[in-house]
């Protein structure tokens, strides 16, 4: 057989061509995955290498492989010689039950029942493939190396002597490297350097559950400087086993050389990590990082020798159908690392992963991925489904910083995001997402990438999460919940908390993989909203749009100073909280400043003369419901302030306070619009401005008016206030407070009383007059209102 043959002359067959002609190798259903995950890209760019003249193939026979003379356990398999006794290449043969199994120039390996076999390295045996003596080339018709138990390995290999596994030219792909377990003591594992896997089905696949390796002892699977692709389906596919997998760094640039360290061309994804304790082989203890890749390229590469490509070239550009790099993870498994790696005209996602456990990802560079651009070697722009660079799932123990998220770039991506939802127990800054069009220059850089909530809740524990003014804060479906933190959002200038399906602000992510439909107007209910628990919040010139509740805080202790200089858990001003399916903002056991915002739908189009105010009811239930029976309860004298807030359209009360006994309320300018019945309290407060009384308009606005929910009638106290002339009586019948003989007008001197009773006044109904300033209050009793 000429050696001229036993490399690829030409470029390989298309993915409808393999399809086509090996249809019986990959079977119905991976044919139509194949169809749907093939991308466009452009013939893929390959680099034949020669022969010494002088050496003669080597035939390599179906079954185990044969060992060296002398030896119980191990095979070397050089560029000149071998157990077989020649050298490289190593023709490894059909596994096609379409053809003969007697042609012996031929041989084709068949299991008993005619399927397809392999090659196999055994239980307890090794294949070592020694590049002492040059450059290794191993041809295959079909099969693959199959590692059942036993241990593949490179040594000493560099840039010039390197290792290449490929498809012979009369075959469309071969069965590439598996490696497994064949029983507990005997876990298979494989260390490559400086190896080139092309035209496999997938690239190398391990299922062991080995946690060490020749080259290393907390790694199954370690593959170092080497070339993966094109492959039809996945480059590296490891289930339940640690693996390592690192590229080579420019000395220049520090950044991957784009030729030694790459996964390109690839049918599905890159990289795919699945670990699942009902799956065979789940670790027990896992030494280091359950996934740790570092320095590699996805999406672009040179073949080994290749000297007219110039690594990262539009000449080296390739694609990766789906992923870059998938992983799936137990909760709470060892940490994994990313550092250091970039990321090209991956169709999906650049990098997914769901149940990370305190992972490491930094310095890494994303473009043109996920874009919808159905030829990304072409273009970045497409009109198919956009995705985030970054997507983390139930992610756990996250810290941002060096040590976590720190340092990830890109442009040209369908988002030039990171999607997220699990848990942080870091302090966390906010980066608010942009989209570059751009290709990289000089003078485009990659940018940051900034997040978006998606999926799931961010809880922040024990951290602080600080929202700069401009910062738009995009949440799909779960809520901001930061527990004995705090949320510093105290800046003058402008912020957002919104839907991720709000294209009026922000990134535009609607329509795009994480949110699909985007009506409008957008209704309240996108998400659950901002909740602190045991943690504070400082609220300046906010707009918190179409939640649940805006804000739900519960066991707030007073260490924030107000603009009045008192100290509060919660302070909220000059803010705007709309439309919500619930209360706007939900108080338990917390001190709470709240003044100058308004509570209804708001116009948030910069062009519009309105932008900013108020167009439509807002809360969809109360605006403020403060209850202060919970615990810890905050000190006697803390309580309820609100000030100059304008209320719109609530379905229940506008304010409801609860167990306000010892607390010190001050409730002051405050206007109330459309709501079923504008304030309730219990009996204990302290109220500015007539209590019972609202002042009607032609314009139907209310000033501040209380309405005291229903509670069993108990002897009222009144202790009169020396700003006032004379205190409210109580009713002989029902012993609850009336109102006084005398109450001052709206625009007299602020008038003041305090009861120390826990009765609660019967309900007042305001009614509105159609012309002028009259004032018409009308006191009956009526069940307590819808909580």
């Amino acid at each position: 057989m000429r050696l001229d043959v036993r490399h690829r002359l030409k470029p390989p067959s298309s993915p409808a061509n393999l399809l086509a002609h090996h249809a019986w190798k990959l079977g119905l259903g991976v044919v139509v995955a194949v169809l749907l995950t093939a991308r466009g890209a452009g013939p893929v760019y390959t680099h034949p290498h020669g022969f010494p003249t002088s050496v003669v193939a080597t035939s390599v026979p179906c079954g185990d492989i044969k060992l060296d003379q002398g030896s119980a356990d191990t095979a070397t398999w050089t560029a000149q010689s071998s157990p077989y006794g020649t050298g490289s290449p190593y023709i490894l043969p059909h596994n096609d039950p379409n053809l003969p199994t007697t042609d012996p120039n031929n041989p084709n390996c068949l299991t008993i029942t005619n399927a397809p076999d392999e090659v196999h390295v055994p239980a307890g045996i090794k294949l070592v493939i020694d590049g002492s003596q040059g450059p290794v080339q191993i041809f295959s018709h079909g099969t693959g190396i199959y590692v059942n138990g036993g241990q593949l390995k490179t040594v000493s290999t560099d840039s010039t002597n390197t290792v290449v596994f490929e498809a012979e030219p009369d075959v469309a792909s071969w069965d590439g490297i598996n490696v497994s377990a064949a029983n507990s003591a005997n876990r298979g594992n494989a260390s490559l350097s400086f190896v080139s896997i092309q035209h496999a089905l997938t690239a190398i696949t391990i299922t062991s559950g080995a946690t060490s390796s020749p080259d290393n002892a907390s790694y199954g699977l370690t593959v170092r400087n080497s070339g993966i692709g094109p492959s039809y389906f996945n480059g590296i596919d490891a289930t339940n086993t640690p693996i390592l997998v690192s590229g080579r760094v420019d000395p220049l640039t520090l950044r991957p050389d784009g030729q030694f360290g790459t996964l390109n061309n690839i049918g599905s994804r890159g990289i795919k990590v699945m670990y699942e304790q009902g799956l065979p082989n789940y670790p027990s203890v896992i030494p280091d990082k359950a996934l740790d890749v570092e320095n590699m390229t996805f999406g672009s590469s040179v073949p080994f020798g290749e000297t007219t490509c110039v690594p990262l070239q539009p000449c080296a550009a390739g694609s990766i159908g789906n992923d870059a790099i998938l992983g799936n993870f137990v909760t709470g498994q060892p940490a994994i690392k990313l550092d250091n790696n970039s990321f090209f005209r991956a169709g999906n996602y650049g990098l997914e992963l769901t149940n990370a456990n305190n992972p490491t990802i930094t310095n890494n560079i994303f473009n043109c991925n996920g874009s919808g651009s159905p030829k990304p070697v072409i273009s970045c722009v497409g009109t198919e489904l956009h995705y985030p660079a970054i997507y983390l799932s139930g992610v756990t123990n996250l810290k941002f910083g060096a040590a976590g998220i720190n340092n990830n770039s890109g442009q040209q991506n369908g988002l030039d995001a990171i999607g997220l939802n699990g848990q942080v127990v870091s302090d966390l800054t906010w980066q608010t997402p942009t989209n570059d069009a751009n290709a990289p220059s000089l003078l485009h850089p990659p940018h940051a990438l900034g997040y978006v909530i998606a999926n799931g809740d961010l809880q922040l524990v024990n951290s602080k999460l600080t929202v700069k003014g401009g910062d738009v804060v995009k949440v799909k479906g779960g809520a901001i919940l930061i527990t004995n933190g705090s949320l510093d959002a105290s800046d003058s200038s402008l912020k957002t908390f919104t839907s991720l399906r709000d294209n009026t602000v922000g990134l535009q992510a609607c329509p795009s993989v994480l949110v699909q439909s985007c009506p409008s107007p957008l209704p309240a209910n996108e998400w659950i909203g901002i909740s602190l628990v045991g943690s504070t919040g400082n609220i300046v010139n906010a707009n918190i749009l179409f939640p649940t509740k805006a804000i739900d805080i519960s066991g707030g202790q007073a260490s924030l100073s107000g603009p009045d200089g008192a100290a509060y858990g919660l302070v909220v001003s000059n803010s705007r909280l709309g439309p919500t399916f619930s209360d706007s903002v939900a108080v338990n056991a917390t001190p709470v400043y709240i003044g100058t915002s308004k509570f209804c739908r708001i116009d948030t189009i910069p062009s519009d003369a309105a932008y900013l105010q108020c167009a439509g009811a807002g809360p969809g239930d109360h605006g403020i419901n403060a209850s202060y029976t919970g615990t810890p309860r905050p000190a006697a004298g803390g309580g309820l302030k609100l000030l100059g807030n304008d209320f719109q359209g609530s379905t229940n009360e506008a304010i409801l306070g609860t167990a306000l006994g010892g607390r010190l309320v001050d409730i002051e300018n405050n206007t109330v619009e459309t709501a079923v019945s504008p304030v309730a309290a219990p009996a204990t407060w302290q109220m500015r401005r007539p209590i019972p009384r609202f002042t009607s308009t032609a314009s139907a606005r209310q000033t501040s008016a209380v309405r005291s929910a229903t509670t069993p009638a108990r002897a009222t106290a009144w202790t009169r206030s020396p700003s006032m002339d004379r205190p409210p009586t109580s009713s002989p019948s029902t012993g609850r407070p009336s109102a006084p003989a005398a109450v001052p007008s709206v625009t007299s001197s602020m008038a003041t009383w305090r009861s120390t009773a826990t009765s609660r006044s019967p309900p007042t109904t305001t009614r509105r007059s159609s012309v002028g300033r009259s004032r018409c209050t009308t006191a009956r009793s009526r069940p307590p209102a819808r909580r």
